[in-house]
């Protein structure tokens, strides 16, 4: 299962965009809401603004979670003994699933159609909503 990073930086990539200086995961989403239109300002409907920066936020905070009780950035003495619950957890990654399967679908449903080359790589397999 691809990263939410991985996703971004896949969707960054198809439309050509250099990635931004700093490669986490708040500046990589910004940058592909940004390009594809999902940035909440850019919408009238307060509640899909509302629900949009919903995402962006769970986004940073997942981000920090995995800074602070993940292994990638290594682990001093304190984080040792630092466990986060397993409903946290769970938590963490369903609405990881949920942002880049919704960055997913967004993507093939509004630009995949005018691509040339065949989702072989991070989408291939992803969910398409039927709609043609």
């Amino acid at each position: 299962m691809p990263t939410l990073q991985s996703i971004c930086k896949e969707i960054l990539d198809r439309f050509g965009e250099t990635y931004p200086r700093d490669e986490s995961l708040q500046p990589l989403l910004k940058a592909v809401f940004k390009q594809m239109g999902l940035s909440p300002e850019s919408h009238v409907d307060p509640e899909i603004k509302r629900i949009l920066g919903g995402l962006l936020n769970a986004a940073v905070g997942i981000g920090v979670l995995r800074t602070k009780f993940g292994s990638v950035h290594g682990r001093g003495r304190a984080q040792h003994n630092a466990r986060l619950a397993p409903r946290h957890a769970r938590m963490a990654v369903h609405a990881t699933s949920t942002i880049g399967l919704f960055l997913i679908e967004t993507y093939t449903d509004r630009f995949a159609e005018s691509e040339d080359r065949p989702a072989n790589n991070v989408f291939h397999g992803s969910c398409r909503s039927g709609r043609s």
